[in-house]
């Protein structure tokens, strides 16, 4: 049985879940955290789209042509509404590398996979974890990193600035 503490992670992850799939908005920015947060995001295939905000900078992927990198910068309440959303699924609970554990030796692979990497820094605390989709072997702590994943590059790419990016040509196979 569920404790308190983890119904409401539950609730809090459903009501941000239900806010960015009704247009990709962030929940409401929590209180301000000592010390400037600076987050560090690669996704997509191969980990080639990234989003620094200490440079405050964005790199496309664009497939057959050299990546795009343009400034993009996000507002302290951006970056405190991205740390609440990650806590809310759980990525400071999760490991530097999340896998799912080899219990059986089968492992399903997909190709081309999507790999990510989040650092999220607050002053002198720093929590990074890398995940995959190349692994498809079943693993909750690996579906609620693909879900953060997906939610923040969700987000990103339907800020006006990523949208007036030209589109990549060509595709991964």
């Amino acid at each position: 049985m569920a404790g308190p503490g983890r119904c409401r992670r539950l609730l809090a992850t459903l009501a941000g879940l239900g806010a960015l799939a009704a247009g990709c908005a962030l929940p409401p920015p929590q209180p301000a955290t000592k010390g400037q947060a600076e987050i560090l995001f690669h996704w997509g295939v191969g980990g080639r789209n990234r989003l620094d905000t200490i440079s405050e900078t964005l790199v496309k992927d664009m497939i057959e042509d050299p990546p795009l990198v343009v400034r993009f910068p996000l507002s302290a309440g951006e970056k405190r509404r991205i740390i609440a959303l990650a806590d809310s699924l759980g990525f400071f609970d999760q490991a530097v590398h999340v896998a799912p554990p080899d219990t059986t030796g089968i492992r399903y692979i997909a190709h081309p996979c999507e790999e990510y990497l989040l650092r999220i820094s607050v002053g002198s605390w720093l929590h990074t974890s890398y995940w995959t989709t190349c692994d498809m072997s079943p693993c909750d702590e690996c579906d609620r990193a693909a879900t953060l994943g997906r939610l923040l590059s969700e987000y990103i790419e339907s800020r006006p600035g990523f949208k007036r990016l030209s589109a990549a040509r060509g595709g991964y196979l």
